[in-house]
């Protein structure tokens, strides 16, 4: 088990033996706020925060040693990390292209996963901050940007295919959408405001509109 440990290093811990194998300071100005580890157990790919910048990147987890590491970025909240099925490729914010200007942290791409190139762009114009994947990799549920719908993307067809927003819910400033899960067998759809404490659930046939 890989884990953050904010300003203090990355640690693996062996579960069985209970003792950690081993541990890593990667940027004493900044914190490690996400660590999601491969299915096969071979690298994890981690969020480095740092003063509004953020820096997604990938690493050995026998070893903790970097394999790459994307560009430091200006961000807003640290990165989603969605791996998908199998583990060769992810979906993150395009933290690396962004600027104060473009503010392409909104977006999210695919990337692989060993070498940490982009394979193609999920262009939304309503960006995507929480997410989750299906469990076959189909399909990927987002919250946009600002909170204020979630929506449901094909991944074959990079596309959007239902937008909705909870029924009589309504954003305020203490609860804007931030939290979205599927269930495993993918007939399940939560979504909720963490704050508040809000959650819709939905029941989900694939590619229909979520029924309350």
């Amino acid at each position: 088990m890989a884990f953050a440990s904010g300003t203090d290093p990355v640690r693996l811990w062996d579960l069985r033996e209970k003792k950690i194998v081993w541990e890593k300071l990667y940027d004493p100005q900044g914190v490690i706020s996400r660590v999601v580890v491969s299915p096969d157990g071979g690298r994890f790919i981690a969020v480095n925060s740092e003063l509004a910048h953020c820096a997604v990147a990938a690493y050995d987890l026998s070893s903790g040693e970097a394999l790459w590491s994307h560009r430091l970025g200006p961000c807003i909240s640290p990165p989603n990390v969605q791996l998908l099925p199998g583990g060769r490729s992810f979906i993150t914010n395009r933290v690396d292209e962004a600027n104060r200007k473009n503010k392409e942290w909104r977006y999210a791409a695919l990337y692989e996963t060993a070498t940490g190139n982009k394979i193609a762009d999920l262009p939304e114009g309503d960006g995507i901050s929480a997410a989750d994947v299906s469990s076959d990799g189909h399909w990927l549920v987002s919250i946009i940007w600002r909170g204020t719908q979630f929506q449901i993307w094909d991944l074959q067809a990079k596309k959007v295919i239902i937008r909705d927003v909870p029924k009589g819910w309504k954003r305020t400033v203490d609860c804007v959408l931030n939290r979205v899960r599927l269930s495993p067998d993918n007939r399940w759809l939560v979504v909720g405001c963490n704050v508040r404490g809000d959650l819709a659930v939905y029941q989900w046939d694939e590619g229909q509109s979520p029924k309350p």
